[in-house]
């Protein structure tokens, strides 16, 4: 009997669904509670999750964008009279401020979509 790779594929595929759907109709007999690793209570929301997502993100980028600015600063003082790696300055600069609006911004705009959806 001759099977071509996409026939093996396809048997491959709805076996792998058959299997997906017997774990599932298993694991509904069995009902375990899982917790949220970020809240050590286990009682968190979606907005509490969130909230702390950005808050550790916000920490990760605010060194970052210090960094770029400086870097940026670096790169038009050192450029003298070269327009190009000044102008590369500049660019690192408005990426610096583009990433600090983002970062401002974040905060707002969870507040914004939590205060529609009522999840506070």
């Amino acid at each position: 009997m001759y099977f071509s790779i996409k026939n093996k594929a396809r048997s491959i595929y709805i076996l792998f669904i058959f299997l997906f759907l017997g774990a599932l109709s298993v694991g509904a007999q069995n009902v375990t509670m899982l917790t949220n690793p970020l809240d050590p209570n286990g009682t968190g929301t979606l907005s509490d999750l969130l909230s702390k997502i950005i808050s550790y993100l916000t920490m990760i980028s605010i060194p970052i964008i210090t960094i770029m600015a400086l870097y940026g600063g670096f790169q038009m003082l050192v450029a003298q009279d070269n327009a190009t790696k000044f102008e590369n300055g500049v660019k690192t600069l408005k990426h610096a401020a583009l990433g600090a609006a983002v970062v401002i911004v974040a905060d707002g705009v969870l507040y914004v979509v939590q205060s529609i959806l009522s999840l506070t």
